[in-house]
């Protein structure tokens, strides 16, 4: 499996083998997250983008999505049901 397609499907394998693993889903998906931006990473260069400025664009990604998990948290905090869980998290694109 070589190029970016052969790394999406890799990457499938991987996230199936979790699940059948016992893992999460959620640690699941913060893998797939992780793993999205190091494909978009590789994307920007096959693109023709140079390194930093490949690697400026997911250290800014990376750095947003913890300070919106960090929220997300603390919005969450005092919630006591699923749904007043899922509630007070709004989701919001990257």
């Amino acid at each position: 499996m070589d190029g970016l397609l052969g790394q999406v499907q890799l990457a499938k394998v991987f996230a199936v083998r979790l699940a059948g693993k016992g893992m999460p889903n959620d640690a699941i998906l913060r893998e797939s997250w992780l793993s999205a931006l190091a494909l978009g990473g590789l994307t920007l260069r096959a693109l023709g983008y140079a390194d930093d400025d490949a690697d400026n664009v997911v250290n800014r990604l990376r750095k947003s999505d913890v300070e919106w998990l960090d929220q997300q948290i603390t919005a969450a905090r005092n919630e006591r049901g699923r749904e007043d869980i899922v509630a007070a998290i709004t989701p919001e694109p990257v």
